[in-house]
């Protein structure tokens, strides 16, 4: 059986049953539902920010790339909306090939289930890599299947090497909602103009159709009226609005070039976005001209620093390292209040310890040097492998 197998909290002496320690939050969505890393605005379950676009233009063209596009590179490195996620059995995942039903199923540690389409491949060319497989469904913990819907477009670079090209006509879920693609250009080119998406709609399914598996734009008396956002000809488009049967109005809203404006009613928030280096940092300034500050890197929350001055910093495992290290995950919160010794924290933190699938085992809450206090830990043990199906409750 593939469970929790033992599990204990220690204070002091005392030890007493509780529930496994949970990783520690390292996304910042503010009071506005806006995230200030990703930059995304969420209403009512569904990230509306770009309606499946990327968030800025590529290569400073204007022109916008979809956000939902998941794809297994040779070598089995895995992007999702255009971001990387590492190797395809990194952080616990399984992995499931059926060569006879042509799919490769990955189970994630939250217990998501995606399944790629192996027959949708390519070799590579012109630097880019060769595609083993491409996302067809993906079916969330919570239960909501998406599924996609690719054109495939042919390019033929020499007698022997002939590359296939698989873009998002659209995807449905099955909460009802529909993301569809209008895509001008319609043929793979040399340049990056061939992958380039110029509008999305979203359509919600139980008031009209657009077939997401057709590569042309909708047709429906209705589109024009749809939630749409555009990346060449509107580049300043409101990504998102509500207005209320009370007349009362919300609007999230691109302004510039990393720029950015929550608006209630009369009342404007102002999110700017910047980045030195590897670090990019975003300053939301309230309509009180109070700001709140994160910086991150690499998808790394490293500091949220609230209206009042308290800062929270995040540290990081560099290896893993087989003594409750583990690449890339948090190793410390260290509160705005945490005492000190020179640069190295000595108490009023948090620290966290992980197994070999990013499971983790110890959640220490270090007191701080002089309170008198012991300091509290919850641990846990798991089992020492996963399937497919209990992939859900072993970690």
């Amino acid at each position: 059986m593939c469970a929790l197998m033992s599990l204990a909290v220690s204070i002091g002496s005392n030890a007493n049953a509780q529930v496994a320690p949970q990783p520690p939050t390292t996304r910042v969505v503010d009071k506005n539902n806006v995230d200030l890393m990703a930059m995304e605005y969420e209403n009512q379950g569904f990230p509306i920010h770009t309606a499946g676009i990327s968030r800025a233009p590529s290569t400073g063209s204007g022109m916008y790339y979809d956000d939902l596009t998941g794809v297994i590179f040779e070598g089995d490195t895995v992007s999702y909306g255009g971001v990387v996620s590492g190797p395809l059995t990194a952080n616990g995942n399984t992995v499931v090939r059926d060569e006879i039903a042509g799919t490769i199923t990955v189970t994630e540690g939250d217990g998501t289930v995606s399944v790629y389409d192996a027959t949708m491949n390519s070799p590579g060319a012109n630097g880019h890599p060769g595609v083993s497989a491409m996302l067809v469904q993906r079916t969330k913990p919570d239960g909501e299947i998406l599924r996609y819907y690719y054109q495939t477009a042919t390019h033929v670079l020499s007698t022997a090497l002939t590359v296939y090209g698989y873009r998002l006509n659209g995807v449905t879920s099955s909460l009802g909602w529909t993301v569809k693609y209008d895509l001008t250009h319609n043929v793979i080119a040399t340049d990056s103009d061939s992958w380039v998406t110029d509008k999305v709609y979203i359509v919600n399914a139980s008031q009209d159709w657009c077939d997401p598996t057709s590569p042309s734009a909708c047709t429906s008396a209705n589109s024009s009226s749809w939630p749409a956002t555009g990346g060449v000809s509107v580049p300043n488009v409101t990504q998102a609005g509500i207005l209320y049967p009370s007349g009362a109005s919300k609007s999230f809203q691109v302004t510039g070039t990393n720029t950015y404006k929550y608006t209630v009613g009369a009342s404007n928030w102002n999110y700017a976005v910047t980045t030195s280096g590897a670090v990019s940092t975003t300053t939301v300034t309230n309509p009180d001209n109070s700001t709140h500050v994160v910086t991150y890197s690499n998808s790394q929350l490293l500091t949220d620093q609230d209206e009042l001055g308290r800062k929270t910093t995040y540290v990081y495992y560099d290896t893993t390292d087989g003594n409750g290290g583990y690449a890339d995950s948090v190793k410390q919160v260290i509160a705005p209040d945490a005492t000190w010794s020179g640069t190295t924290p000595t108490g009023g933190y948090v620290q966290y310890k992980y197994d070999s699938r990013n499971d983790v085992t110890e959640k220490r809450i270090v007191a701080k040097v002089g309170s008198g206090l012991a300091d509290i830990v919850t641990s846990a043990t798991y089992a020492t492998s996963c399937t497919p199906s209990t992939q859900k409750y072993c970690h």
